[in-house]
């Protein structure tokens, strides 16, 4: 457990697109481990604490700078989850973080989101702690674990019932984090990146203009052309004209 205080300042970058927190008895080998290979199939970066701790360091510090460094946090309530200290301990680092970089942004321009899931758990449950999650609080500073537990639950989340389909489930997680993604990785591009968009854009904007003008040129032309013809076609209509009269005129005088 740790011992140090539980405050966290915010990251000024990420390492980690999504930081999951789950109860390992409830949900290691089934449920969470759908979603992170769902992710990691998408291609992102989530953190798991069976892979991604490091040998010689102390597991909380990573833990905590796992938090700290990723995009999402993802906390699976489930229904020993309020059981476990170590659980308990994370939740109120999420909601510190959140809290602080919702207030104080990074210099990467990134927020940290969390999403719940209660997973065969109601969101009262989590929010009034009631249930399992009465019962099951450990002994200890109650305050700081029930403040996380309210204010988390508050948040919109991902009501997942016993009777429920899980892969459908996960695919509108996975679904929810990507456009997650998306959206802060565009509301954190560097400025000016939106007008090199706008221009690589509008880069085709000239050879449309151009073949549009080349049509109105091509059409005058062809107009030009055939009022000349007409042109020269009276011009000759004439002069043959008068010919006619001339040489008709001088027949008749002789």
């Amino acid at each position: 457990m740790p011992s140090s205080s539980l405050r966290a300042k915010p990251c000024t970058c990420s390492t980690y697109d999504v930081f999951i927190s789950f109860r390992g008895e409830d949900t290691r080998t089934g449920y969470t481990a759908h979603l992170y290979k769902a992710l990691r199939d998408k291609r992102i970066r989530v953190y798991s604490d069976d892979n991604d701790l490091e040998r010689g360091k102390t597991i909380w510090t990573e833990l905590v700078q796992a938090i700290k460094t990723s995009r999402i946090a993802v906390i699976v309530f489930s229904e020993n989850y309020a059981n476990s200290k170590w659980c308990l301990d994370e939740l109120v680092v999420i909601m510190d973080c959140k809290s602080s970089i919702s207030k104080r942004r990074c210099t990467c321009k990134q927020t940290l989101t969390v999403l719940p899931i209660f997973y065969h758990v109601s969101p009262s449950e989590v929010r009034k702690q009631k249930g399992n999650f009465a019962k099951a609080l450990p002994k200890g500073p109650k305050k700081k674990w029930k403040e996380a537990l309210t204010e988390s639950a508050k948040l919109a989340g991902f009501p997942l019932k016993k009777d429920s389909s899980e892969s459908k489930h996960i695919e509108q997680i996975v679904e929810t984090i990507s456009k997650t993604l998306k959206r802060e990785s565009l509301s954190a591009a560097p400025a000016g990146s939106e007008s090199n968009i706008h221009r690589e854009d509008s880069s085709a904007v000239p050879n449309i203009v151009d073949a549009s003008l080349h049509q109105k040129n091509t059409k005058a032309n062809k107009c030009a052309c055939s009022i000349c013809v007409i042109i020269v076609s009276c011009i000759l209509g004439l002069c043959i004209f008068i010919w006619w009269c001339v040489t008709g005129g001088l027949n008749a005088s002789k």
